[in-house]
């Protein structure tokens, strides 16, 4: 989460910046998913789960302000 975002509003643990990390991960794994090993391929898309998905769909679950926000991107 973007450190600002974080100082604004403590209480949450994603924000844009997160949700666009995630993307960009899936994106670099997918590239060189042919290349990873099996243990490899779990581990990253544990992480990508627990760091990244998790926190937003959490954020999501308590009715965070920024998901039902017009003016959010």
């Amino acid at each position: 989460m973007d450190p600002f975002h974080k100082r604004q509003h403590p209480t949450m643990i994603s924000d844009l910046n997160t949700a666009e990390v995630v993307v960009s991960s899936i994106l670099a794994y997918e590239a060189f998913a042919d290349t990873l090993t099996a243990n490899e391929k779990e581990q990253i898309k544990s992480t990508l789960l627990t760091k990244g998905v998790d926190p937003i769909l959490s954020d999501t679950e308590k009715k965070i302000w920024w998901r039902g926000a017009y003016n959010c991107n």
